[in-house]
């Protein structure tokens, strides 16, 4: 499948070819895409003078910009490049938010469209737009179909997403619920699809009782693996510390509140800030974000007061 890579603004780079005008410009839509889940892929330039190679990059497939091939005439412009004209195109495309786990910045490039010439720096990576067509595929179209026995419940595909919050909270943040929120809104900021809960308890609500178990293996936002599948995550050991936030970035070493025992269930220590309702004396149970053994989840107690980050899991 041929996907290209497009800066914010939908740019199309146009070649000085005397010709009759093509469907050479994208028109784009916003669009409400039903489908919610991550894929991943490698990126090969045909620009590699420019644009490096890229591999294992996150994908959030819900798309929200389709865009057609239209023909364009410019009527008025301040500084027109008359008669340049791009490749004939003959698909549709849908555009998705995408990250990769290791990036090199572009040098900036001179780029000529109908508009003028101008220098485009500081390039970031947002976007790949893929091929589509309008309608059924035909027979002769590949496709992978995803069969799922529940409509009421949006299926993720591949590797489920965890990471460790860049906020940082004292012991009066809610509870679970309200931890919830917070990865929640952590996550969709960064970009990142689907449900996410807090790896806290208080004395009624777990991870074992709140999260959904997943065969698929948990990890980081940079690709590194965590664990296997649900059982490795709650066996005791991590394949690697949860040490890197919803941007893939280091935080370092951090302590996060969790009152949770490395098998999901509340901590037996009995601190939870009562029950995540207190900032004050009081203490609550903590884990070290550096760790991959059990005191990832239970190292120590600290007071209330303590900021402290949280552990946040797809689900």
């Amino acid at each position: 499948m041929r996907a290209f890579v497009i800066f914010q603004t939908a740019a199309v780079l146009f070649a000085a070819v005397a010709a009759a005008q093509p469907y050479d410009h994208l028109r784009c839509y916003k669009v409400k895409d039903p489908h919610k889940f991550d894929a991943f892929v490698d990126l090969a330039p045909s620009q590699t003078a420019l644009f490096p190679l890229l591999s294992a990059c996150k994908v959030k497939v819900r798309s929200k910009q389709f865009c057609s091939p239209v023909e364009v005439e410019v009527l008025s412009s301040e500084d027109p490049v008359p008669g340049l004209v791009g490749q004939d195109l003959d698909d549709s495309y849908y555009c998705y938010k995408m990250k990769c786990p290791t990036d090199v910045t572009p040098p900036d490039v001179e780029v000529t469209d109908p508009f003028g010439t101008r220098a485009a720096g500081r390039l970031k990576l947002r976007t790949l737009c893929a091929p589509a067509i309008t309608g059924a595929p035909s027979p002769s179209t590949t496709t992978t179909t995803t069969t799922t026995s529940t409509t009421t419940t949006t299926t993720l595909l591949g590797p489920r997403i965890v990471f460790v919050s860049s906020s940082v909270h004292d012991g009066d943040f809610g509870g679970p619920g309200a931890a919830d929120t917070i990865c929640d809104d952590l996550a969709d900021t960064a970009g990142l699809p689907g449900r996410f809960r807090a790896w806290l308890s208080n004395d009624s609500n777990s991870p074992s009782s709140r999260f959904d178990p997943s065969d698929e293996a948990y990890d980081r936002t940079d690709g590194v693996r965590v664990a296997d599948n649900y059982d490795d995550l709650v066996d005791g050991t991590l394949a690697a510390p949860i040490d890197v936030d919803e941007n893939m970035v280091d935080i370092g070493i951090a302590g996060v509140w969790t009152y949770t025992a490395a098998d999901g269930t509340p901590s037996a220590a009995g601190f939870s800030c009562q029950g995540w309702s207190s900032n004050g004396g009081d203490a609550g149970t903590f884990g070290s974000n550096q760790a991959t053994d059990s005191t990832f989840t239970e190292f120590s107690t600290a007071t209330c007061s303590t900021e402290f980050h949280l552990y946040c899991v797809q689900q």
